[in-house]
């Protein structure tokens, strides 16, 4: 075995260390690799990096000459969002260690002529970067989940909703880069809806769908449960039951009560606003047997990440998330804790909302990562949003954007006689994702590359304005 072949397989070996990088930022998987690694990291993502490192150490250099030194408190958000250092550093050099080993064990292998030998070393060097890549998604998806908190609702109903029946607003905080699809989906014997979802967990769960509205007019919305419960789970695995479950089932939210809620159908923690033409229900849960619900006739409610029903604080842990504490204050304020009447267009500047400073940070309603980004704390932002509207006599109504709300305009989508006036090409270019990348590349090209040198503001003054001309519902 000559020394080019061993230098093919380093090369092989090195070849893992995207893999790495990609389970640290992406929170991907192998399966997906062509899809999300090749497309999304090798071409955008170098091409954001190429010209935000050139850019911005041009501008450091400008304003503080070429000195070096450990932080960098001047530097734009763009660099310490797409790279964590000390996560950069520790896969390069991780996968350069395994490589390093692999090429000294099949160097001495090599004089052997143990073609088994030299199998096994291959073999064991390429399990040990798989599981190096495993157990590092493991412990930055478990970091991801104790710490961030995701998804605001808000939802109005009654008199507080102009025309009466309910509007739901769902804006869908994750990783910023999970690709989303907008899907029209009619299971076998189930009703047909509109929602959105992660285009990887199609293979996964067809109806993990977070957020949607049926035929029917039943609204299905959901947000992750606190950070820490003070409850025993015991060992128990930790499995939604998706909104997408609810909508194909369920027509309205007496049904959903009893066949799905005191049916002990909802097995883990998690924060649900069931709403129809009549009514909105908040429910919060823990398990089959502990949760608690609330309904509302008239009025307004607000959800972010923690408990608020009084049998339900005794779960609650200490300290509240601050993201969710603010959130829950500023969507309150905003949707005016039941003195106003709201309007789709309410709903829209409610999810777009960037705080009283207009800052870009964790604590809006329209999250962004922070921009003193670290590994404890919240990679991801407000990645899509749905208002979804039911009343009496008229079709159910959706506004969506795929792609953060501040950025990127809401579509109007209506169901008809059971289904959805959309072209194909629409319904195509929603369900792969394409919709979805062509609004990242928008909310990127502000957020990345001028942001770092004008003062904050609201990227798209116009992000309000409907694409639909059917006016404000």
């Amino acid at each position: 075995m000559d020394k080019r072949r061993i230098e093919a397989v380093c090369a092989l070996l090195l070849s893992y260390t995207p893999l790495m990088l990609n389970y640290f930022l992406m929170h991907k998987r192998l399966y997906t690799w062509l899809n999300y690694v090749f497309f999304p990291v090798f071409i955008e993502f170098n091409f954001y990096l190429s010209f935000s490192l050139a850019a911005q150490c041009a501008y450091y250099i400008f304003n503080f000459g070429p000195t070096i030194k450990n932080s960098l408190p001047d530097m734009s958000s763009a660099l310490k969002y797409y790279f964590d250092i000390q996560i950069l550093i520790v896969t390069q050099c991780a996968s350069l260690i395994i490589a390093l080993a692999a090429y000294f064990l099949l160097t001495a292998a090599a004089g052997k002529k143990t073609r088994a030998f030299m199998v096994m070393v291959i073999s064991i060097s390429i399990l040990s970067c798989v599981s190096l890549n495993t157990a590092c998604a493991a412990a930055e998806d478990n970091i991801m989940r104790r710490d961030a908190g995701e998804c605001t609702l808000a939802g109005a109903c009654g008199y507080n909703a102009m025309g009466g029946g309910s509007i739901v607003l769902k804006n869908r905080d994750r990783n910023i880069r999970f690709i989303q699809s907008l899907d029209f989906v009619k299971e076998d014997g189930g009703y047909f809806f509109i929602g959105v979802k992660n285009r990887e967990e199609r293979s996964k769960d067809s109806l993990a769908y977070t957020m949607g509205i049926n035929e029917k007019g039943l609204i299905c919305v959901s947000s992750s449960p606190p950070d820490k419960i003070n409850f025993d789970f015991r060992g128990r695995k930790y499995q939604v039951y998706h909104p997408g479950k609810i909508l194909s089932q369920i027509a309205t939210v007496d049904e959903f009560i009893q066949k799905i809620l005191k049916a002990g159908r909802i097995g883990s923690a998690m924060n649900y606003i069931v709403a129809d033409s009549k009514k909105m229900c908040l429910v919060e849960v823990i398990n089959e047997m502990h949760y608690e619900y609330k309904i509302i006739i008239n009025g307004v409610v607000c959800q972010t990440n923690h408990y608020h029903f009084d049998k339900m604080k005794p779960y609650q842990g200490i300290p509240i998330n601050k993201s969710s504490a603010a959130r829950l204050e500023r969507a309150v304020k905003l949707s005016g804790a039941g003195s106003k009447i709201l309007v789709a267009k309410d709903f829209m500047a409610i999810a777009a909302d960037h705080g009283e400073t207009e800052e870009y940070n964790d604590f809006n309603i329209c999250r962004h990562p922070d921009s003193d980004y670290g590994s404890q704390k919240f990679d991801g932002g407000t990645i899509s949003s749905m208002i979804l509207i039911s009343r009496s006599g008229e079709p159910p109504c959706a506004f969506v954007t795929v792609g953060q709300p501040c950025s990127a305009a809401y579509e109007k989508f209506m169901i008809i006689n059971g289904t959805c006036d959309i072209t194909p090409l629409n319904k195509y270019l929603y369900r792969s994702g394409a919709v979805n990348i062509i609004n990242d590349l928008k909310r990127d090209a502000y957020y990345h590359f001028l942001k770092p040198f004008i003062a904050p503001k609201n990227p798209d003054a116009l992000n309000l304005k409907m694409k639909s001309t059917g006016g404000d519902k």
